[in-house]
């Protein structure tokens, strides 16, 4: 039992290294919760909704993406 336990625990170590970011990065980690949709559209003109402003910029940062908000609400 006591191998069992070790094991899991070395995996858990072992996921949970891996999961840590390799660099630093300066993008926000963590967005405000509250549902306010924007649209958002790139230089390619491809569209997408995201939940709020700030998950739009975290997302150009942590994707190096570039995303405007072009409209209040979900695209459509």
């Amino acid at each position: 039992m006591k191998v069992v336990y070790l094991l899991f625990i070395l995996i858990a170590c072992v996921a949970l290294h891996h999961s840590l970011p390799i660099e630093d990065t300066k993008c926000a980690n963590f967005c405000e919760l509250n549902y306010a949709p924007i649209c958002g559209t790139n230089d390619e003109g491809k569209t997408r909704t995201f939940a709020n402003l700030c998950v739009l910029k975290s997302e150009n940062c942590l994707r190096q993406s570039n995303f405007q908000k072009t409209a209040e609400g979900p695209c459509p």
